[in-house]
């Protein structure tokens, strides 16, 4: 019950950015998608970089996400 009360929760922040953290990392980035049991998101990239990386994360692995707070 708990992990579909979650996964209802993080698919409200789709499309801002946010942190989530699991065990032993923690990933930004803009969150794309939450289904089938996993989060998907788009990794934020520093300018340099000419390619985005899609991240996977279960949601069992989840410890705890921050969503970034708009300003402006």
């Amino acid at each position: 019950m708990f992990q579909s009360t979650f996964a209802a929760e993080l698919a409200s922040l789709i499309g801002r950015e946010i942190t989530v953290y699991t065990e032993g990392y923690d990933y930004d980035g803009v969150l794309i998608a939450v289904e089938n049991g996993v989060l998907r998101m788009s990794e934020l990239v520093p300018g340099y970089e000419t390619q985005t990386e899609r991240i996977i994360v279960p949601i069992t692995a989840i410890s705890y996400v921050v969503p970034a707070i708009p300003v402006g």
